[in-house]
């Protein structure tokens, strides 16, 4: 899932929008939802330009914090939550989600 960062955050903060908490509460729940031997995880990547250039204040590096916070707080497992930057259309924010083996270890060996 892609959106705009100003989309999920209010404009210029790292302050989730109100008329989003029902999606932030989705996310956490659906991070719950595993199957037997399987699990669900979550990479929430927010953009930077192709450049690397300053971004706008408060920055995805603040956002992608808060964002893993919030679904934290909101009762998602804090081991099923990764966030971070990616190269892209700046002010965007993608939601990838994985079926991961319960023997893998949390975040398909990213860590």
């Amino acid at each position: 899932m892609r959106l705009p960062a100003d989309e999920l955050f209010l404009p210029g903060t790292a302050d989730l929008r109100p008329d989003r908490i029902g999606l932030i509460d989705r996310v956490a729940d659906a991070l719950l939802q595993n199957r037997p031997g399987e699990r669900i995880e979550l990479d929430a990547l927010l953009s930077i330009g192709a450049a690397g250039g300053p971004s706008q204040p408060p920055g995805p590096v603040v956002r992608a914090g808060a964002l893993a916070r919030l679904l934290i707080a909101d009762g998602a497992p804090a081991d099923a939550v990764t966030v971070g930057i990616e190269r892209g259309a700046p002010g965007a924010v993608r939601l990838l989600f994985s079926l991961r083996a319960m023997d893998d270890a949390p975040g398909g060996g990213r860590r």
